[in-house]
This record gives C-alpha cells, sequence and structure tokens, in this order.
C-alpha cells in the first residue's frame, strides 16, 4: 500500500512538472511581457519561431536544388546555350570548335530545340569535309601505273568513277598517265532508311555524316529492320541508261536500286510513279549522296 501511494505521489509531481513547463514555454513564446509606460502587462502574440525542417547544412540544400533545376531544363536551356556559342564561333571561323560544339547537342541534348538545326548544320560540314578536293582523314593520293584504267582503279580502292572525277576536276575525256597521281577516297558508308521519321540518313561506322529529307515516300508499310545492300548504282535520262563517255552524263539522273527488298532511291521529278517503290528526296541531296555510295554498301530500313 505504501509503495501504490508513492507510486501516485511520483505521477502527481511528473503531472505537474509537464503543467509548469507548459506554462513557462507560453509565457516566454506566445504570451510574452510587454511592460507599458504604467507599467501593466500586456498580452501580445509574438509570431512562432521558425525552426529547421531539417537538420541539412545549406551547402548540401544549393547543390540540391541546382540538381533539380538541372534536369528539368536539361533539353532547354544548357543546349540553346550551346547551340548560341556554336553560331558564335562559326562566326569567328573557328569551324573546328564549333564542329565540337554541335556534337555536344547532339550527344547530350538531342531533344533541345536547336538540336534539328545543330544535325543540319553539323551534316553540311561534314559533306563539305568529305567532298573537299584535299587530302584528308580517309582520302589518299594514288600514283598511277603501267596498265591502270579507270574501272581498276576504282574497284581496288573500293570508290567509283564519278567521285575520282569530282576530287580531282577531271574531264570525261582525261586519259590517265603512269606517273599521274589522283585523289581517291574509299566508299565504306552505310545508309540508314528511316521510314518513320521520313530521313534517309548517311554514316560513316557509327558517325553520323549528314540526314537527307524524305520528300515522298512509296514504301510498303512493315515493322521491325531490315538489313540490305545497295544493288546498283544507275545513271538514267528520259528513264533510260546513261553511259559513262555521254555528254549528259553529268545532267543525267542517279539512282540507288536496293537488293532486298527491291527498292529505289532517286531524286524528285518527272518520272511514273505507278508501280515505283522506293524514296524520293531532292535533286541536290541526290546528287551529293551519289558520290558516296556504291554498289555493296550496307542499308538498314527502319519501319
Amino acid at each position: 500500500m505504501r509503495v501504490w501511494t508513492a507510486v501516485r505521489m511520483i505521477c502527481a509531481f511528473a503531472v505537474m512538472g509537464v503543467l509548469a513547463a507548459t506554462l513557462i514555454y507560453a509565457q516566454k513564446f506566445l504570451l510574452p511581457v510587454d511592460t507599458s509606460v504604467n507599467g501593466e502587462v500586456s498580452s501580445q502574440k509574438k509570431p512562432k519561431p521558425e525552426l529547421p525542417l531539417f537538420d541539412v547544412p545549406y551547402s548540401e540544400v544549393q547543390l540540391l536544388a541546382k540538381k533539380l533545376d538541372a534536369s528539368r531544363i536539361a533539353d532547354v536551356e544548357p543546349g540553346e546555350k550551346a547551340f548560341e556559342a556554336a553560331r558564335e564561333l562559326l562566326v569567328e571561323a573557328k569551324f573546328p570548335e564549333a564542329e565540337e560544339k554541335l556534337k555536344y547537342i547532339l550527344t547530350y541534348y538531342p531533344t533541345a530545340p536547336s538540336a534539328p538545326e545543330a544535325r543540319r548544320i553539323l551534316g553540311e560540314m561534314n559533306m563539305d569535309r568529305l567532298l573537299a578536293p584535299i587530302e584528308n582523314g580517309s582520302k589518299k593520293i594514288y600514283e598511277v601505273k603501267s596498265g591502270d584504267s579507270f574501272s581498276r582503279i576504282v574497284a581496288r580502292e573500293q570508290t567509283h568513277f564519278d567521285l575520282v572525277v569530282h576530287l580531282n576536276s577531271l574531264q570525261r575525256s582525261d586519259r590517265l598517265h603512269p606517273g599521274d597521281k589522283l585523289l581517291v577516297m574509299p566508299l565504306n558508308f552505310r545508309l540508314v532508311l528511316d521510314k518513320r521519321n521520313a530521313v534517309l540518313s548517311l554514316w560513316d561506322r557509327g558517325s553520323f555524316v549528314k540526314d537527307f529529307p524524305i520528300l515522298e515516300d512509296y514504301i510498303a508499310p512493315s515493322r521491325g529492320i531490315t538489313a540490305t545492300v545497295v544493288e546498283r548504282r544507275e545513271v538514267r535520262q528520259n528513264d533510260r541508261a546513261v553511259n559513262v563517255a555521254s555528254s549528259s552524263y553529268r545532267t543525267a539522273d542517279k539512282l540507288l536500286l536496293l537488293k532486298k527488298p527491291r527498292l529505289e532511291v532517286r531524286a524528285v521529278g518527272e518520272f511514273p510513279r505507278d508501280g515505283f517503290e522506293g524514296c524520293v528526296i531532292s535533286a541536290a541531296d541526290m546528287e551529293e549522296l551519289a558520290l558516296l555510295i556504291r554498289p555493296g554498301n550496307t542499308v538498314e530500313i527502319r519501319y
């Protein structure tokens, strides 16, 4: 009985202690003493103290805020800033630096509003470098030997006659002589025909070269991805084959014929659409593409 009485007394003292602490807190934070001129106490509410929600260093909070902000605008502001920097470099004729900046945009900010224009500019820069009549990259000087002919050289160097003529500013009637030096470039590019996005892309192994927009699509719908090759490269005028020695060869239509499925890639113009299967690109794009593609190049069709 005495033990129970002691327990009750301890509990009573504990409750009184809690009440006393509550009154002291209320007096200190909620009803502070404000002594007026006559010495009377006035009750005036004081704003609750602002207590930190988390015990985290301020520097870490700032870092987290930056990460959140960056994730929100990663595809917009950084990409646009990089594109503006690339344009400034182009104006200053700092082409290697501009090229690296454009590649940076396509790699890290592919969905930025400026990414399509960055891809277009990069494609033009790539084509200028590939078709420039100077020795660089994969282009090399070939010295003509006794018994050489254009057909032998292009077969040995994995290129074709049109590109040799273009790179060396030759005339159709030019003859080869031992000791002549020709600029040649092997053509090991691959094509990606993307039906869904209406674009024909040229790639050098895993590196992007240029996009060629598809203007007309006459390819039957399908699914998945199909791998094929360029079976033939033809030159036609009025839908008739044109010989390389012909004076109209340069202005004739260039075509690429795929093996399986049997599709054609040709320039926009007057030709029968009935029964045509393939895609149509601009005349200027077809001229460029025909210079860089030879039979045997791989093609990937994406439906």
